[in-house]
C-alpha cells in the first residue's frame, strides 16, 4: 500500500497567504461609496489617518492608509460621527471620509472616527 505524504508546511503557507489576501483587500484606501442617504453614487470614501485640521480655514488633511496625502474643505454641513463637533478631531485619529470631488476641490461629507488598530 502507498503511503500519502501531505506536506503541512505547505499547507499553512497556503492559508497564511490566503488570510493575508484578505486582510488586504478589506483595507481599501479609496473607494467607491455604497449609496445611502444623503451620499450621492459619485461620492469616494477614504480611510486613513488625521494628518492636521485647520479650524480657521475648515481645511482637513488626511493620510489614506494607501496613498498619498488628501486634503479635504469642512465646514458645519460635514456630518460628525463618533465625534460631537470639529473641534475634537486629532492628529493620527483613524478617520473613514466620504467625500465629493467638485473641480479641483475635495469636500467632506461625513466624518466617522474608526476603532484604534485596525487595516493601515
Amino acid at each position: 500500500m502507498a503511503c500519502i505524504r501531505i506536506n503541512y508546511s505547505k499547507i499553512r503557507l497556503s492559508i497564511l497567504l490566503l488570510i493575508l489576501a484578505l486582510f488586504i483587500a478589506g483595507c481599501a484606501g479609496i473607494e467607491k461609496h455604497d449609496s445611502q442617504a444623503g451620499i450621492s453614487e459619485a461620492d469616494l470614501v477614504v480611510r486613513g489617518k488625521v494628518r492636521k485640521i485647520f479650524l480657521e480655514t475648515g481645511t482637513l488633511i488626511v493620510k489614506p492608509f494607501r496613498g498619498n496625502l488628501l486634503t479635504l474643505s469642512v465646514d458645519e454641513q460635514t456630518e460628525l460621527k463618533g465625534y460631537s463637533s470639529l473641534t475634537h478631531i486629532e492628529r493620527n485619529n483613524r478617520v473613514q471620509i466620504t467625500y465629493r470631488q467638485e473641480g479641483q476641490s475635495n469636500y467632506a461629507v461625513t466624518i466617522e472616527k474608526l476603532p484604534a488598530g485596525g487595516c493601515e
